[in-house]
């Protein structure tokens, strides 16, 4: 059976390590399934997100699997269609008095880096 050697980092529940140090999470099996079917066998190794391209480019993985947006980079990729539709929420204490994005102006907040979240914030705030 042919490897695919697949390019991803740890964000549970798509992404993790299990206990016993081995893939898992919900794109390990949609991976294990969808490519199982085409005769392949999906080989997941961890990578520094930011460095996919390069990873890519120099061929230390064949392909990314993750929760990726393909909005504003149709072009820079070969994708295989989207597998799930998402979206982004922003999570605040049930008493706080944030009720939409501009009362986060002047807040401190977090998101993961080079995730859609974080082209988000930093577009609204240039």
């Amino acid at each position: 059976m042919l490897e695919i050697i697949i390019g991803s980092d740890d964000f549970p529940p798509f992404n993790y390590s299990d206990e016993n140090g081995e893939p898992a999470g919900i794109d390990v099996d949609i991976a294990n399934e969808a490519l199982g079917r085409l005769g392949y066998k999906p080989v997941f190794t961890k990578i520094v997100w930011d460095d996919k391209d390069k990873d890519l480019e120099n061929k230390e993985i064949d392909c990314l699997w993750g929760r990726f947006s393909m909005d504003g980079r149709e072009n820079d990729y070969k994708w295989a269609g989207p597998y799930m539709v998402s979206r982004q929420v922003v999570a605040v204490n049930k008493n706080s008095n944030i009720k939409k994005l501009s009362d986060l102006s002047g807040k401190v907040i977090a998101v993961q880096a080079s995730t859609k979240p974080e082209d988000i914030f930093l577009d609204r705030m240039s």
